[in-house]
């Protein structure tokens, strides 16, 4: 569990970094309204923002691994 919530702190840190290094203006109305949004398309990130933008993916996948891995060991026993 705290692998969990480690990695979702990271992550959240990092999708902060990279969206606060977006370029602007944007192109997509979405990420106007929302800036977290540019996270999911690299074209709305500058160069500095792409190895915040790998590390929020990388630490997310983390902390969904590690919460279906608790959910099975919980539920085996």
């Amino acid at each position: 569990m705290a692998v969990f919530v480690t990695s979702l702190v990271a992550g959240l840190y990092f999708s902060i970094r990279a969206s606060n290094n977006r370029r602007r203006p944007s192109k997509r109305w979405y990420v106007r309204t929302n800036p977290l949004n540019a996270l999911l398309f690299e074209d709305e990130l500058t160069p500095g923002a792409l190895p915040y933008r790998t590390k929020a993916f990388r630490a997310f996948l983390i902390a969904i691994v590690s919460w279906i891995a608790a959910a099975l060991v919980t539920w085996s026993n």
